[in-house]
C-alpha cells in the first residue's frame, strides 16, 4: 500500500473492521471502505473518484464481480491467494 502511494496511486482499502479501516488510513490509504456495505460498489466509485485502474484482491469470491463493476476500461484486477 505504501509503495503504491509512493508511486502516485490512489489507494482504497477494504475491511469489515472499523479499527482496521482507521489503521489502513493511518498507514497511507486514501480511503478505507467497509467491505460489508450494502452499497459497496457506490462507495468504491466515490472513493476512487470514478473507477479503478488496478485492483489487488486477496479475498476473491463474491468481491470479484463488484471489482469488475467499478473497474475502468482496460484496467487490471489481480487476485492473490
Amino acid at each position: 500500500m505504501q509503495l503504491a502511494r509512493a508511486l502516485g496511486a490512489k489507494v482504497v482499502a477494504l475491511s469489515r473492521d472499523a479499527d482496521k479501516r482507521q489503521q489502513l488510513v493511518a498507514l497511507g490509504a486514501d480511503a478505507a471502505v467497509d467491505s460489508d456495505a450494502v452499497d459497496l460498489e457506490k462507495r468504491l466509485q466515490e472513493a476512487f473518484g470514478g473507477g479503478a485502474d488496478l485492483v489487488v484482491d486477496n479475498l476473491a469470491g463474491p468481491f470479484v464481480q463488484k471489482y469488475l463493476n467499478v473497474a475502468n476500461l482496460n484496467s487490471r484486477i489481480m487476485v492473490i491467494g
